[in-house]
């Protein structure tokens, strides 16, 4: 079957040939005419030597890769530091083997192949270099070898590693708080595990919230920083990270997480529509809190599409409960909508402002009832 299909492709490969002849005949009035037909004889030429080079190797003897060792485990390793390995095989088949490519899944993992093609018993490598990230704990990364070979297109070969910080920190997360000085803001100790002295050569926040005063010429194995909040900032980026950078020979950066609770929240956190219809009201109920558990006022309520509407506001206790209608706007007329007639979501969104600026927005999500689009068109 193969042969048969070998021999209709090189007869295809010559009637094109023929075709490209005729048009050098009728074209020879015009020199670049015949370059480009000339060179697409030799193209076409090229295409069946290759593609009967390609029988020959499939109906032939195959390669075979085999690798020393398919996994390795770098053992425990520093935050962001580089490790390499390499992977040795050969090829043990009667053919020759011939590699596409080698492919890592993630950036952090970078392979390197000595060549593609290998005779039979002949020798290769991969060397792989290896990126630790910040964080501590084990994983594992994959390198992918695809092989031009239809029984066994793909190997995979697997690293190991468990980052290790070499430097106890403590906090090991910061929780601030909206209504403390500084957020409520610890001061943070970093000490060496090993005894190695360091230096502390740099430190960033998300969103620059959070600041630290530091001498990069102090060489320590122990440091307590005391961080300073910028609480303006600390509203816009609630949840973020400090990075501080070392000169420790084995853990040159560190991470401590940070969050702070929100002033208010509403419960539910969303607004959910199932089954809209078009100018249908649907009511719900939503309870407004105070997450430090202090008097607050609502100072408006507003809606940004004006699908949704407060009917009601009352206040119990340290918490508002409001009634709001949802009305579902026209199959397809949300603003947002690209394919009107084949929209089946609207959204909005209501914002709660409350005396002295904090504001919380609800976000709504309805779903049109099934079927609609298509009364509609009809």
């Amino acid at each position: 079957m193969r042969r048969v299909i070998f021999a209709l492709s090189i007869f295809s490969i010559f009637s094109v040939l023929l075709v490209l002849s005729g048009c050098q005949e009728q074209a020879k009035a015009s020199s670049e005419s015949e370059s480009k037909v000339t060179a697409s004889k030799a193209e076409a030429k090229a295409v069946v030597k290759e593609a009967a080079k390609e029988e020959v190797e499939e109906q032939g003897p195959r390669g075979e890769i085999t690798f020393e060792s398919s996994e390795h485990d770098f053992g425990k390793v520093g935050p962001e530091s580089k490790s390499k390995y390499t992977f040795k095989f050969k090829n043990t088949g009667e053919g020759v083997l011939r590699i596409k490519r080698v492919q890592s899944t993630c950036g952090c993992t970078v392979p390197k192949l000595s060549k593609k093609v290998y005779a039979p018993g002949e020798e290769g490598e991969i060397q792989v270099t290896y990126k630790a990230s910040k964080s501590p704990g084990k994983t594992a990364k994959q390198i992918k070898v695809h092989l031009k070979d239809k029984e066994t297109p793909l190997v995979a070969l697997t690293i190991r590693a468990e980052v290790i910080i070499k430097i106890a920190i403590e906090p090991k997360k910061l929780t601030l708080s909206l209504r403390e000085d500084n957020a409520g803001c610890p001061e943070v100790t970093l000490s060496s595990k090993d005894g190695e002295a360091f230096s502390i050569r740099g430190i960033k926040s998300t969103g620059n919230a959070i600041s630290v005063e530091f001498d990069p010429n102090v060489v320590a194995t122990e440091f307590v920083i005391h961080p300073k909040v910028d609480m303006e900032k600390l509203r816009k980026r609630l949840n973020g990270r400090l990075d501080v950078l070392l000169t420790h020979p084995e853990t040159k950066a560190i991470t401590i997480p940070f969050a702070a609770t929100t002033a208010f929240k509403v419960q539910p956190g969303s607004i959910i529509i199932f089954n809209a219809e078009p100018g249908k009201t649907i009511s719900k109920e939503l309870w407004v809190l105070s997450n430090y558990d202090e008097d607050f006022e609502i100072e408006s309520i507003s809606s940004e599409k004006n699908y949704v509407s407060v009917v009601s506001q009352e206040k119990l206790d340290n918490r508002y409960k409001l009634k709001v209608d949802v009305v579902a706007p026209e199959l397809g007329s949300d603003v947002n909508s690209k394919r009107k007639k084949k929209q089946q979501v609207f959204t909005d969104t209501l914002i709660i402002k409350f005396k002295g600026g904090d504001e919380v927005k609800v976000m709504c999500r309805g779903f049109y009832k099934r079927g609609l689009g298509k009364k509609k068109d009809k």
